[in-house]
């Protein structure tokens, strides 16, 4: 251990490097960018043949011509490339070595990537499929309803909802799926001016409230096996600190940091919801075009009443798989309680990887969710088979009168062509007809000068 403290191996070129590419890999995590990278074109050719033969891609999307020796194609050099090029780089160059791979991955003082990794893989699973199931939304437009018009009330009451949740799901549902709730929720007001106060606050919170449980937070995780920390022991001595953090931050945002009217309204105006969107049936909008042109749409609704209304709908009307949001939630409450169980006794049974109860809970959300899938097949297919021809019929009327329009200005710029080669033709002729008179008018001059001249020399 001494020898790994040695802090004279911070001058050896290793170091240095191994510094200085984490420097530039981190940068070019913030900013990404591509690299052209040419290829032969018979092999991208003979690759993409061979994925269609294999079914992987359509036919249609085969390659068809040959023109071109090579193909330029642009690698992404981003948040997954760049991590890895530069191990792969300090690895070839031995800045790092078996032991650091080895270290890295299997683990060592208490800390196990692998176990982390699964473990947060397999229970953001479990998170990501109780969001699918719209119970989330659900609750935030409860919440929405408790809390009435009135702008600091219905603040308060989303602020505790998001810490209360954030505490035993993580933050990244909560930033999933609550930041396109209050997007929605800000866009179909017609008196908050921006939605920075309500985004802001939902970032903050709903980061505090994932310090509580190890389970919520990756470094949590990682800082409890570090320090061989039992997992209740590490709730509780953060939970009062946490709660007391989020108390005081409530007022601070309300009253000092977001005092502008114009952001926390004393009173909220929301659109009212139309009687015959009322009345319909909540769609899953996790069905492909589930809303039909309006996905295709998207960015051209994102100011118009059209999307101010589906945005409304999407609010005031929420979808809510009431199964799938019960079985998850039993499910998320099982795995947590069985974690945090199994670790206070791991004194007498021994020290077991968490990735042994979420993998298998996991798994278990994973088959309810193709089970349920199969089972609403037929009304998923046909939603979704509507929703693609309105969709088309949208693309096909709007081809059409893109098509109508430039014909009309085609026609419209030969109308203005034609107008100016006749204005210029008159103009031409008038000029002829001009310059002829002036000569038959110099030739008469002409004559009678010589007649006079004539007559005096007689």
């Amino acid at each position: 251990m001494k020898q790994d403290l040695d802090t004279g191996k911070i001058i050896e070129w290793r170091s240095v490097v191994t510094l200085v590419v984490f420097v530039l890999t981190n940068i070019n995590v913030l900013f990404p960018f591509h690299v052209p990278v040419y290829v032969p074109k018979s092999l991208y050719n003979g690759f993409l043949h061979a994925l269609s033969s294999l079914r992987v891609i359509s036919t249609k999307d085969a390659p068809k011509d040959n023109s071109k020796s090579f193909v330029k194609l642009r690698a992404p050099m981003n948040m997954v490339t760049a991590p890895l090029i530069a191990d792969l780089f300090l690895l070839a160059i031995g800045a790092i070595g078996r032991r650091e791979i080895h270290d890295g991955t299997i683990g060592t003082d208490n800390i196990d990537p692998l176990d982390i990794m699964v473990f947060f893989i397999t229970l953001a699973y479990i998170a990501i499929s109780i969001d699918a199931s719209g119970l989330i939304r659900y609750l935030a437009f409860r919440v929405l309803k408790w809390g009435g018009k009135a702008g600091p009330r219905l603040f308060c009451y989303l602020y505790t909802f998001f810490f209360m949740l954030g505490s035993f799901i993580g933050n990244d549902p909560i930033i999933l799926s609550g930041t396109a709730f209050l997007a929605y929720m800000t866009r179909v007001s017609r008196n908050i001016v921006h939605p920075r106060a309500w985004i802001y606050t939902q970032f903050a919170v709903a980061n505090i409230a994932s310090a509580i449980l190890v389970s919520s937070n990756p470094t949590n995780l990682v800082l409890a096996g570090a320090f061989n920390i039992k997992f209740i022991a590490y709730t509780a001595n953060m939970v009062v600190p946490v709660v007391i953090t989020g108390v005081i931050l409530l007022p601070f945002l309300v009253y000092i940091i977001f005092e502008d009217d114009a952001l926390i309204p004393t009173s909220i105006e929301i659109h009212d919801l139309p009687d015959d969107v009322k009345g319909k049936k909540p769609v899953n909008p996790n069905i492909p075009f589930a809303r039909g042109h309006i996905d295709d749409d998207g960015a051209d609704l994102a100011n118009n009443e059209e999307g101010k209304l589906l945005s409304l709908e999407e609010i005031m009307n929420p979808f809510l798989d009431k199964g799938g949001a019960a079985f998850g939630a039993v499910i998320m409450a099982a795995t947590l309680a069985t974690v945090l169980a199994l670790n206070a006794a791991s004194t007498k049974t021994g020290k077991h990887p968490v990735c042994y109860v979420t993998a298998p809970a996991a798994f278990v959300m994973f088959c309810w969710d193709i089970a349920s899938g199969w089972y609403h097949r037929k009304e998923t297919r046909n939603i979704a088979r509507n929703g693609r021809k309105d969709v088309e019929t949208t693309r096909a009327e709007r081809a059409f009168r893109e098509e109508e329009f430039r014909r009309d200005s085609l026609a419209h710029g030969a109308l203005q062509k034609s107008a100016v080669v006749d204005s210029s033709t008159s103009s031409s002729d008038q000029n002829n007809l001009r310059q002829s008179q002036d000569g038959v008018l110099q030739t008469e001059e002409t004559l009678e000068d010589c007649h006079w001249s004539h007559l005096q020399g007689d």
